[in-house]
């Protein structure tokens, strides 16, 4: 037992340290869907997207620097890569602070924005510090942001506009705290700082646009039912009920892929470069869906015991989250055929798998822009649209395997 930890303390202390981060999140997130309800909570919904499409701006350039930066020769490379990264990834938070300001409310816009945009420069410290295997910061830092943000909420929030604001002093601090914790990184690379290096940005961001077609998908996977609810003429109780079902469904898939964010660099290098890794590793995906199917069903029997002291006026809470998991489930499937698709380039081939349910999705999106139509309907059609894509991977993921052996 004590040979087995040291095998792996890093990613047990890892996924321990996750754990607890999505515990205080959990817990944040039940006392202010307790506090604001479902009519509230319906009309946090268009902010949660904006936080979500808006983190896209960094155009797949956190997903390049994975996958290449154990490839640098020299100190000079990486600190070009460093700067590079850096200074795009403050140009799409002030990006996404004019974006906020155009298309969000004037309640909300400013700290939503400045929170897109601190969402948005956490994501290249927590890139940085994965890929020089100092992943024990980003347990430290999220958890000192999620224990400010439950402490906030506690004493503070009554309200949409306050939870917000409290959130994004939060996440500032946090940043903060990654600031000191890079201050050597940033240090080496300050006096070039202003330096442009435009060649080296057209490559990042060529090969890191096919990376974040595949972040684009899985995103829209993840919320593909939100916009479309969101275009629907419903009742902001149900909007509110299903924002917090869609809370419990991120939970699960934030449990989910903890232990693959901890090995994702060193996947990636392994599918890349050994062919018989690659078949064990189709094997254990085939093996995890299998195991994938009981989460849903075990979903609506856990919030139907919660909603025996918590929760009560939330009437679909259970029903909603059966079916936030279930997608989540899928998706969390498909991330993990995903790997075998980037490993030997095939990114394109993954994203064409996808264009029947895309145009799928775009048209109920406008179709109940003007018609009115069961929300029920169009779940189940796109549910099944999904798991016949999954299907599809998992033929393509052998085919590609299959030819590897030969």
């Amino acid at each position: 037992m004590y040979k087995y930890f040291l095998k792996y303390k890093g990613v047990i202390l890892f996924s321990s340290l996750k754990y607890l981060e999505i515990g205080i999140t959990a817990l944040t997130t039940f006392i202010v869907a307790e506090e604001l309800g479902p009519g509230e909570m319906g009309k946090s919904i268009p902010i949660f997207l904006f936080l979500t499409y808006s983190a896209y701006l960094t155009l797949g350039i956190n997903q390049v620097m994975i996958k290449n930066y154990k490839k640098l020769q020299s100190n000079k490379e990486e600190q070009d890569f460093l700067i590079i990264n850096l200074q795009y990834h403050l140009l799409a938070g002030a990006i996404a602070i004019t974006l906020s300001y155009i298309l969000l409310s004037n309640e909300y816009w400013l700290f939503v924005g400045f929170l897109s945009a601190f969402t948005i420069l956490r994501s290249y410290f927590m890139t940085y510090f994965r890929v020089i295997d100092r992943i024990h910061v980003l347990n430290k830092n999220n958890i000192i942001f999620s224990l400010l943000f439950l402490i906030g909420v506690l004493v503070f929030v009554e309200n949409l506009y306050q939870y917000v604001l409290i959130w994004a002093i939060s996440m500032a601090i946090g940043i903060i705290c990654y600031f000191i914790d890079a201050y050597k990184m940033l240090n080496t690379i300050r006096k070039r700082f202003l330096t442009l290096n435009f060649d080296l940005l057209k490559k990042l961001i060529v090969e890191g646009v096919k990376l974040i077609g595949i972040g684009i998908i899985t995103t829209i996977l993840l919320t593909f039912d939100r916009l479309i609810l969101n275009e629907l003429d419903l009742q902001k109780d149900i909007l509110g009920n299903y924002q917090v079902a869609d809370f419990f469904g991120k939970a699960f898939y934030m449990i989910a892929t903890t232990v693959l964010f901890y090995y994702y660099p060193k996947m990636i290098y392994r599918l890349q470069n050994e062919h018989a890794y690659r078949v064990i590793f189709f094997k254990k995906v085939i093996l995890v869906n299998i195991i994938l199917v009981v989460f849903p069903v075990c979903s609506f029997f856990f919030i139907e015991l919660i909603q025996l002291h918590f929760f009560t006026n939330y009437d679909l809470l259970s029903h909603f989250t059966l079916f936030n998991v279930l997608i989540k489930s899928l998706v969390f499937s498909s991330s993990l055929f995903s790997l075998i698709f980037i490993s030997v380039n095939k990114e394109v081939s993954y994203l064409r798998n996808y264009v029947p349910l895309l145009a799928i999705v775009a048209g109920a999106y406008f179709y109940v822009k003007f018609y009115d139509i069961d929300y029920r309907l169009i779940g189940f059609v796109l549910l099944s649209v999904l798991m016949l894509t999954i299907f599809t991977q998992y033929r393509a993921c052998a085919k590609i395997i299959f030819k590897t052996n030969e």
